[in-house]
């Protein structure tokens, strides 16, 4: 239930809380325990453009990290029993049954989970909006804020259009890389 929290958490109430926890200066509770702990005078998360990206990266991490725990959950439980207690049988130590048994039968897992990460990337928009307004900060502008920013602040609906064509097109062709690459990285035989 831990895991899976930050996934059923409203999205705006994450960025919320992630907003209290990496705040600058000595408002911040990251910055201020590092400071007591450490020394460390930390960065400003959220208001420098090399280092939102960290905190976008860190705070999509938490909030997805339920999911993919289910997921991968999941694919485990897949794997027969059997194949891993032949290999062991076979005088197969743990890391080589990872390598040549686990690895390849989640395979398919791993690629779900990929895609699936890879297309929710594309439509990042309400965390990043609440975390750091990227009309004020050019390092957590992405394709879906262009296309907010254009039809909705500068009613250039024809731009916006034109930038929610150009997404779909990019997340098209990544999501065709990602199956191509499939037909040679994933094994669907057990």
């Amino acid at each position: 239930m831990l895991y899976f929290m930050p996934v059923v958490t409203s999205s705006v109430a994450v960025a919320l809380m992630w907003q209290i926890i990496l705040a600058g200066g000595d408002y911040g509770v990251l910055n201020a325990s590092l400071e007591r702990w450490f020394g460390i005078t930390g960065p400003d998360w959220l208001g420098d453009p090399g280092w939102v990206i960290v905190a976008i990266a860190i705070v999509t991490i938490w909030s997805s990290l339920g999911l993919n725990v289910v997921i991968f959950l999941a694919g485990l439980q897949t794997i027969p029993p059997q194949i891993v207690e032949a290999a062991r049988m076979d005088g197969a130590g743990s890391l080589r049954i990872f390598r040549s048994v686990t690895l390849p039968l989640l395979s398919p897992t791993i690629f779900f989970s990929t895609v699936v990460a890879v297309i929710s990337s594309f439509q990042a928009f309400d965390q990043i909006y609440v975390l750091v307004n990227p009309k004020y900060n050019d390092g957590a502008r992405t394709i879906v804020y262009q296309v907010y920013e254009l039809g909705f602040q500068d009613f250039q609906f024809g731009m916006s259009s034109a930038a929610a064509l150009i997404l779909l097109v990019l997340t098209l062709l990544v999501t065709l890389v990602q199956f191509a690459a499939q037909k040679r990285l994933v094994h669907y035989d057990t």
